[in-house]
């Protein structure tokens, strides 16, 4: 089955510089299960359902953990992704080639609304984002609704992702994928499956 659709995740594979929890490890010397437990919860909250003061109210009944929460918030405290330049060549060159190519992203509204406002989706014919569609990678809902929205079957998409969960739950729904780790190795991928010539 021919690849149509091309699909990258955002944080970690398109930009860097995405992660603004580390602060907040640093000034409450929080020790590693409480830091998994806060990405965990950031996931959750990436279903769209909770806000920011949800999140942080949440943390402290979970841990006992009370963050003081700055005017602004945490979560948007020196967020300033920047664009990986050879990823999105790689991006450019697909759609030059005819393919569609989409973003597939677990996120929260105000790191979607700076990417927005920054211009990092524009590259993208659509962007599928996790708080939009109440439905978080790795669960089969969330890859389910990129193959429904793309109008294609899962075997005609090829996702990247850096997170090996997220591959295995996108091979898991039948959707050809690799974990990114740069944009050479995902090119040989792509080459792999017939989208890019050898």
């Amino acid at each position: 089955m021919a690849v149509k659709v091309v699909a990258f995740d955002m944080g970690g594979v398109m930009v860097r510089s995405f992660d603004t929890l580390l602060p907040i490890f640093a000034q409450y010397h929080i020790g590693k299960p409480d830091q998994e437990l806060m990405y965990q919860m950031l996931n959750e909250m990436c279903r769209g359902l909770w806000s920011e003061e949800d999140f942080w109210r949440l943390y402290a009944e979970r841990t006992g953990i009370k963050i003081q929460v700055p005017e602004g918030g945490w979560l948007l405290r020196g967020f300033e992704p920047r664009l990986d330049q050879e990823t999105v060549d790689l991006v450019f060159h697909l759609k030059q080639a005819g393919y569609r190519v989409v973003c597939a992203t677990n996120t929260i509204s105000i790191h979607y609304a700076w990417h927005i406002a920054h211009g990092q989706y524009a590259m993208f014919d659509k962007v599928y984002a996790s708080h939009l569609m109440h439905e978080v990678k790795p669960e089969a809902g969330f890859y389910k609704a990129v193959v429904a929205g793309e109008g294609v079957q899962a075997g005609e998409v090829f996702f990247c992702d850096d997170n090996q969960i997220n591959v295995d739950g996108a091979r898991t729904c039948g959707l050809y994928a690799e974990r990114y780790v740069s944009a050479g190795q995902i090119q040989e991928e792509l080459k792999k499956v017939g989208v890019l010539p050898c």
